[in-house]
């Protein structure tokens, strides 16, 4: 486009000398050229009237040649191609360091005991359970030290008296029973495990019933195993008939269980 321009500016230069040249030959020309008097050239209204009209010749006006101009075409816009980018290779991360380990102190109290609930697969007994939450009760009757009837035998076989009422937020699970006494042979013995209120017997709910027939030996024996237990808040009670059937012993073995 520069080249173009260039071009133009030099072709009016050379168009505007060419023009000069022309004029100052033709000036030269006219005055170098006498007056004649031309009577067949003469017009007006008549040969009288004076006015005459001179023919003027002008020779070797110069030529001005423009050449053509150089044709200019793009054909496109170029392609440009990139057939694939280059590899990057990593061959090692660089080594991180850390200067220190930070010190993490956390203000954590844990209770001195913590209740942890086990629960055993399957049925509900006592088999996984912890000892502390074990329970073997013994019945204590005509004690005047237990009003609630119950001893709770430890493992080393000490007798404490057992009252669910210091046992807060705790579900006694009975899951085997253990009754024997005496009357009179061939006697049907019926028996409930009731509930209680602490330390008096007003009897409440039934929890569990069962019965046997005294033996010959004027003897009756009993054990019952409960799979889902027997579940309760207050204390035990069993209750028999007993105008035919007298019970001397009895045992209940179960857990504690947080009462959710």
């Amino acid at each position: 486009m520069k080249f173009l321009e260039l071009r133009s500016k030099h072709l009016f230069v050379v168009t505007c000398l060419a023009l000069t040249v022309a004029a100052g030959a033709l000036q030269a020309q006219t005055k170098q050229t006498p007056a004649k008097t031309n009577t067949s050239a003469i017009t007006g209204v008549g040969a009288n009237s004076g006015t005459m009209t001179q023919n003027v010749n002008v020779v070797n006006t110069p030529t001005v040649n423009v050449g053509t101009l150089p044709a200019v075409s793009i054909s496109g816009t170029p392609a440009v191609n990139v057939n694939s980018l280059p590899a990057v290779n990593v061959n090692s991360l660089p080594p991180v360091s850390l200067a220190g380990t930070p010190t993490v102190n956390t203000n954590v109290t844990f209770p001195a005991n913590q209740a942890v609930t086990v629960a055993a697969a399957g049925p509900l007994t006592n088999v996984g359970r912890l000892p502390s939450q074990q329970v073997m009760l013994r019945r204590a009757s005509g004690s005047t030290s237990c009003l609630t009837g119950w001893f709770s035998v430890a493992l080393d076989g000490g007798l404490s008296c057992f009252d669910m009422a210091n046992q807060a937020g705790q579900v006694l699970v009975v899951t085997d029973v253990h009754w024997q006494g005496f009357g009179n042979v061939g006697t049907f013995c019926p028996l409930s495990l009731v509930g209680t209120s602490a330390n008096t017997f007003n009897f409440g709910p039934t929890f569990f019933m069962s019965a046997t027939t005294v033996t010959a030996s004027g003897f009756f024996f009993d054990n019952q195993h409960l799979t889902t237990g027997a579940k309760m808040t207050v204390n035990p009670a069993i209750l028999t008939n007993g105008s035919s059937c007298t019970v001397l012993d009895s045992m209940l073995h179960g857990y504690l269980l947080p009462n959710q």
